[in-house]
């Protein structure tokens, strides 16, 4: 995608940045837009929020000149009985923002757009909130399309949009805030863009893809001096390269990302963990169950699950099958959603280690109906081979035994262990995050 262009005014030359225009649904998706918002609220709150959103995008698509008479001069007053009707029957529907988007019922022409955009971001955290996943994301379009010069609001997009799969629309909004982040000159928002943008191409097994944005979102970060965005950047490589095998170039990531974080950092804890996870692809076990241990209670929720798939490994590894068995039954306890199909694809993985074929072809199948279903074709491709590297096994004439554990021992990385090691010592005590929180 061409991002720029040049026009010649007299000996003068400016660059003018490209922004994409608003992908409004994903390929295949039901219309018109916010039609989801009835199959997730079937009542009249649903009607409600369908309503008001209809009325926000018809009112940011039209021509600000021309919205003065846009709606009945009694629509706001109609609008007002249907929120009163709901409220009493539903103590949990948005009644203040549905109330305060009434203004662009009743005043059209006056009506603030960044005011609309926050009233409509309140109605998403709050959907999200209730796991309506699909009213939160069309209440954050609502929002990026009444505030369309807000890199933010088109970034949440991208991100509710990568969350629910819909990739051609998160790639679209993605851009689109980059765009709109250079023009103005919000760095933080252009680093976050190329980082997300980044993660969601990681996901889907792009990994060129993925290193371009991650090396943009570096670059740009140490250009202005963005220290929490370069420390974010060097963690993405560094994983990036290590999913690619590529030890080298992702111990010398490493080596950096560790720096930039320091101690304390709020997301050593993840730092911590895919370093482990790096010990765990070459064979070193011992060490990383510690390691996965001590994070799995400093991690947030959703980062649970991965983390709860790489100690399963490494129990494996270390032959515990105390620990092998926790993990599992704690990672039944979560829905598919984000780095689900990885997390059982690690737990497949655990379980063949283990020679326990049923269990491993159980967490194989999860893996790749997670991964079908969200379209992560890396996870899909890894959970068929385990499942292919079973029906192999299963094939042979005798089974073998487990193999031998090789013994501790860390080689090139023993520098960055040590290291690694002070820093969490270093980082003050945290609270753990309670499981399922």
């Amino acid at each position: 995608m061409k991002m720029s262009e040049t026009t010649v005014a007299g000996t003068a030359t400016k660059r003018r940045w490209r922004i994409p225009p608003p992908l409004l649904q994903d390929g295949g998706a039901p219309g018109p837009e916010g039609l989801t918002i009835l199959s997730e609220f079937r009542s009249e709150l649903g009607a409600v929020l369908w309503k008001s959103l209809r009325t926000v995008v018809l009112w940011a698509e039209a021509d600000p000149a021309s919205r003065r008479n846009l709606f009945d001069e009694r629509a706001a007053d109609r609008r007002q009985l249907e929120i009163l009707a709901v409220a009493p029957d539903d103590e949990r529907a948005p009644r203040a923002a549905l109330e305060d988007l009434l203004c662009v019922l009743a005043q059209p022409e006056r009506a603030d757009p960044e005011f609309v955009g926050v009233v409509c971001s309140r109605i998403a955290a709050w959907a999200e909130g209730m796991g309506a996943r699909r009213t939160q994301l069309e209440f954050q379009q609502a929002a990026a399309l009444s505030c369309p010069a807000n890199p933010w609001f088109a970034l949440a997009v991208g991100n509710g949009s990568r969350d629910l799969a819909q990739y051609s629309r998160a790639e679209a909004w993605y851009f689109r805030a980059v765009g709109l982040a250079r023009q103005g000159s919000d760095w933080e928002a252009y680093v976050k863009a190329y980082l997300n943008n980044g993660i969601m191409m990681f996901r889907r097994g792009a990994l060129p893809a993925a290193r371009r944005s991650y090396l943009k979102a570096l670059r740009r970060s140490r250009r202005q001096g963005l220290r929490e965005g370069e420390a974010k950047a060097l963690h993405d490589l560094f994983v990036l390269e290590a999913r690619g095998t590529n030890w080298n170039r992702a111990h010398s990531w490493a080596q950096l990302a560790l720096e930039a974080h320091g101690p304390g950092h709020a997301q050593l804890p993840r730092l911590a963990h895919d370093i482990a996870y790096f010990w765990l692809e070459q064979g070193v076990c011992a060490h990383a169950l510690c390691v996965f241990m001590e994070t799995l209670g400093q991690v947030n929720a959703g980062e649970r699950p991965t983390v709860l798939g790489s100690l399963a490994r490494a129990a494996a590894g270390n032959r515990d099958l105390a620990a092998y068995r926790w993990a599992r039954q704690e990672l039944l306890r979560y829905e598919p959603g984000p780095g689900m199909a990885e997390a059982w694809v690690d737990m497949a993985r655990a379980a063949l280690a283990l020679s326990h074929r049923d269990e491993a072809l159980e967490a194989a199948h999860l893996a790749e109906t997670v991964a079908r279903s969200r379209r992560e074709g890396q996870m899909r491709f890894l959970a068929e081979s385990v499942m292919n590297e079973i029906e192999g096994e299963r094939r042979a004439a005798a089974e073998r035994p487990a193999p031998e554990m090789p013994a501790f021992h860390l080689g090139t990385s023993d520098e960055l262990a040590r290291k690694l090691i002070r820093t969490l010592q270093l980082a003050p005590a945290r609270q753990s995050v309670a499981a399922g929180a």
